[in-house]
């Protein structure tokens, strides 16, 4: 049982240093005022836990908000930038219903077309977040990163 949801604990009375919320199974923290969100305690299938450090409290790195004469970006609370286009792989690609390890939604193939509406690096990976019914999400990888700098596509990206 959670302490937030049992009304034990009440995020509002807490220091704003950097709010640590494990919360699995779950395309995002939840919560608002989260300064690193732990998703899993099994990445790729190890046991080893796998966090988004959204404050840079923990990695040194914070996200801004940028701006390219082709696309305005902004970096959320969450760590998503947004972007909007539409991602074409170029070979079979899962969408999951949270980023890398979530439940499988759908097998994307070469040449499919995924809207999304922004990006994140994960785990070394360039994610997209895909918009669904009800306010949920679908995230799909589209190459590796290090740190926040692609490495590699694995398809083509257009407006």
């Amino acid at each position: 049982m959670s302490w937030i949801t049992s009304n034990r604990l009440h995020l509002g009375s807490l220091p704003k240093l950097n709010l640590w919320l494990a919360r699995w199974q779950a395309s995002a923290p939840g919560y608002t005022g989260v300064g690193t969100w732990q998703w899993t305690s099994q990445w790729r299938g190890l046991a080893l836990d796998a966090s988004y450090d959204y404050s840079g409290y923990y990695t040194g790195a914070v996200a801004s908000a940028t701006t390219s004469t082709t696309t305005a970006t902004t970096t959320t609370s969450s760590g998503w930038t947004a972007q909007t286009g539409t991602f074409a792989p170029d070979r079979e690609i899962w969408l999951r219903e949270a980023p890398i390890t979530g439940t499988k939604i759908a097998l994307m193939k070469k040449g499919d077309k995924i809207k999304y509406d922004s990006y994140g690096y994960v785990s070394g990976y360039v994610v997209i977040r895909q918009p669904r019914s009800g306010g949920k999400f679908g995230y799909i990888a589209t190459g590796t990163a290090s740190g926040s700098k692609r490495t590699s596509y694995w398809g083509t990206f257009s407006k």
